[in-house]
């Protein structure tokens, strides 16, 4: 069996995130009346992704690294506090709202920015300062049961990810984020 580290456990977040923004534009189509499902789900999983990168990663490099990787950290950083700011405007909106789509492209199109420069610039900087400690199983696994102990708190309650009430009638299994 393959274990996985840390930053492919994070790479494949954004996979999965990544996948909630092509099924939000199938709902969004096809059965709007499940859009808040989506995008609930869309933004606990994008707060759990951040949460593991500012409690890990970012710490990390910012101890094992020189000023340059320092810098992308508060870049992401910065991001981060970016995103969460268009994802409660976004909520404070709701899916009913005209705009909400259009309001949902810029966040999407913000956290694909994100994506890259992590994927091709903090992700390079901690491969090469931390290298093997990044692949140590110990970090994957503590990041992985962080993940699920915070999938458990109140504010991800409504959030979950296995099942979507379908207005036409039953419930639709979706899979299993992670």
């Amino acid at each position: 069996m393959t274990q996985t580290s840390a930053l492919q456990l994070l790479r494949d977040n954004h996979k999965t995130i990544r996948g909630l923004f092509r099924q939000y534009e199938g709902v969004r189509r096809k059965t709007p009346e499940m859009k808040d499902g989506v995008v609930r789900e869309l933004f606990m999983m994008l707060d759990l992704h951040f949460r593991l990168e500012e409690e890990f990663i970012f710490p990390l490099v910012d101890r094992s690294t020189d000023d340059p990787a320092k810098a992308v950290t508060g870049d992401c950083e910065r991001d981060h506090v970016t995103i969460r700011g268009m994802i409660e405007a976004l909520k404070r909106r709701g899916t009913d709202n005209e705009h909400f789509d259009i309001g949902l492209t810029n966040f999407i199109t913000a956290c694909e920015e994100h994506f890259e420069r992590e994927e091709t610039e903090l992700f390079l900087f901690a491969e090469s300062a931390l290298g093997e400690r990044l692949k140590e199983t110990d970090l994957a696994s503590v990041m992985e049961n962080r993940r699920k102990a915070l999938m458990g708190a109140p504010q991800y309650r409504d959030a979950k990810p296995e099942v979507v009430q379908n207005p036409h009638g039953g419930e639709q299994m979706r899979k299993r984020a992670g």
